[in-house]
């Protein structure tokens, strides 16, 4: 197969991929992003739960009711569980950026400067021979223009003397444009031998989410039993609330 022919075939195939790459590089960022949105709210809920763990009522508004007071203490309890969420929450997301990103990101940088060498040549090598080509065409045509004519003397010679010039460009052109193929190749080959990137990315992302969303289920299943202990069933915990008597009624009150 001829090399601009392979070396056309290989570039779409390096373009193809620097897609699929990149859009699986985006996905990783949201999961990335997902992660890190999941631990700073389970924080907020922590936080909160503090907050209403030290913000206390009177008997005035409870009356018989102990509901509130039971709340706060399961809150405290589950404040403690939700900050762990949010730890694992946060380790997730490290561990998705550091062993799965960063690998995908390290593989699209190959692709990425393979596709610039390929734009290098394509607006420099290559183009200048385009160029070099058509200026020849131009000056042999000039010169049939010229043999037909011949009005001017010692025009022969003249345009004789620029196309051995332009061959020379021609030829150096043409060097050039091998070497500078010759590192395409090169290049892709490098990607070819790294492919095994790819691989290992998936590898660590199936290691990754299997481990972060086991410490995650564990958690919430922590969660679960305190809940469970610490919080009153709603139709158990509800106290009715009491009348007050009529000592506690203000003067000219009738109840």
């Amino acid at each position: 197969m001829d090399t601009q022919v392979q070396y056309a075939s290989s570039r779409s195939f390096i373009s193809t991929l620097v897609q699929s790459v990149s859009r699986l590089k985006e996905v990783m960022d949201r999961l990335v992003r997902r992660s890190l949105e999941l631990s700073v709210d389970m924080k907020k809920i922590a936080v909160e739960l503090d907050a209403m763990t030290a913000n206390s009522s009177t008997a005035w508004a409870t009356g018989s009711s102990t509901n509130w007071q039971t709340l706060q203490k399961g809150f405290k309890h589950m404040s403690v569980e939700y900050s762990a969420i949010s730890e694992k929450a946060t380790r997730k997301a490290a561990n998705e950026e550091l062993r799965v990103l960063e690998e995908l990101e390290a593989f699209l940088a190959l692709l990425l400067a393979y596709r610039d060498l390929c734009d290098r040549h394509q607006k420099g090598v290559l183009s200048d021979h385009q160029r070099a080509l058509h200026k020849m065409g131009s000056i042999k045509k000039k010169q049939m223009q010229a043999a037909v004519r011949s009005s001017e003397v010692g025009n022969g010679e003249q345009f004789e003397s620029r196309i051995l010039a332009q061959e020379s460009a021609i030829t150096n052109m043409e060097n050039r444009s091998y070497f500078s193929l010759y590192c395409i190749q090169m290049e892709t080959q490098l990607i070819h031998s790294n492919m095994m990137m790819l691989s290992t990315a998936f590898k660590q992302m199936a290691g990754v989410e299997a481990e972060g969303y086991a410490e995650l289920s564990h958690c919430w299943q922590n969660m679960l039993h305190l809940v469970e202990r610490v919080l009153p069933d709603q139709n158990k915990a509800v106290s009715p609330p009491t009348s007050p008597s009529h000592s506690m009624a203000g003067p000219g009150i009738t109840m």
